[in-house]
């Protein structure tokens, strides 16, 4: 055999080499991460993070308020609770000012200094709930002997930062939306109903983590609405249901929203304008009507208008005829797919 042709023979043994050696999973150390999340909608998008390291091997251990609505155990993380200063009624009692100035009173100017007033509340709260945990000295010692390698913090409150910083630690600043969680498989109930939409498809229809009920008489109009497109509704409500209801309308009390913008047959996504859903949005190319309630809500959806994504109603002043348009208006025009492709 002639050097060329050992030389030739060589190359490809490393080449072969090498690729089983990026086939081959590279052992995982995995470190011990701290996690400071905020509740309800900003945890959302936190969990996916969490899910993911967890499954590479890392050790997450999640701060919980004993307060908390959607933060729960999981087998993927381990959960350390606290103390805070306030009951789940009290947040509740905060929250729903919030919403039901939302949907009772008009968005003048009055409105927005009542607005940010009740968020000021809100976050005086959880400030609150963030002194609680920092003065756990029973709580923080034993954290402290832990002995984490980093903090995954939420910037919306200050004791990610500050615990990491007394621990001596680096701390990763979670920015609420991940674009697109991965995919998951409908239910049967589910995937039927939206596969046989037939050719009109079918509309997402949610108002968040906070939000699955409405005043009776608003949730009228939306019922209205749906009677008269040709789409099927998938709408997250848990309020009165009218004797009339329309027939393509499934009502669920909680519903796989990215799953189901995913799916080919969606036709339109029906949103209060969080940043989860509008990040969900764009990644899957729905068109949006969007209902902002509060919060960064409004400029979330003037970003999208203003790109010729969406249509922008107000709850205050929402009709069955409004809905109907912005609805056929998102669903018929190419505009809106263009810009999202």
């Amino acid at each position: 055999m002639g050097g060329g042709s050992i030389m030739q023979g060589l190359r490809l043994g490393l080449l072969v080499l090498l690729c089983c050696l990026a086939l081959c999973p590279a052992p995982v150390q995995g470190d011990k991460v701290l996690v400071m999340p905020v509740d309800r909608s900003h945890w959302l998008s936190m969990k996916l993070l969490v899910k993911e390291l967890a499954a590479r091997g890392h050790e997450m251990i999640v701060l919980v308020p004993d307060t908390s609505i959607l933060i729960q155990g999981s087998d993927y993380y381990r959960t350390e609770t606290f103390r805070v200063p306030y009951s789940k009624a009290q947040l509740d009692e905060n929250v729903n000012k919030l919403k039901d100035a939302a949907f009772l009173k008009a968005p003048d100017i009055m409105y927005i200094f009542v607005n940010v007033q009740h968020l000021v509340h809100f976050t005086t709260m959880q400030m609150k709930g963030c002194e609680g945990l920092l003065y756990d000295e029973p709580l923080m010692q034993r954290l402290r002997g832990e002995r984490f390698q980093m903090m995954l913090t939420d910037p919306f409150l200050p004791c990610g930062s500050i615990i990491a910083e007394s621990f001596n630690i680096p701390a990763v600043y979670f920015s609420r939306g991940i674009p697109c969680g991965l995919d998951e498989k409908l239910t049967d109930f589910m995937q039927e109903f939206v596969d046989e939409s037939g050719e009109g498809g079918f509309v997402v229809f949610t108002l968040g983590s906070m939000i699955s009920q409405m005043p009776e008489e608003k949730a009228k109009q939306f019922f209205d609405a749906f009677s008269r497109i040709p789409q099927r509704v998938v709408w997250r409500y848990t309020g009165v249901v009218p004797e009339n209801a329309p027939d393509n309308v499934r009502l669920m009390k909680w519903l796989p929203q990215n799953d189901l913008l995913g799916h080919p047959k969606v036709k339109a996504f029906i949103t209060h304008g969080g940043t989860h859903g509008i990040y969900e949005g764009i990644c899957n190319s729905v068109p949006m009507v969007m209902l902002p309630l509060f919060g960064d809500q409004s400029d979330n959806v003037h970003r999208m208008t203003v790109r010729g994504v969406g249509e922008v109603l107000t709850l205050f002043d929402i009709t069955s005829d409004k809905l109907v348009e912005a609805l056929n208006k998102v669903i018929n025009d190419k505009r809106s797919d263009i810009m999202l492709t």
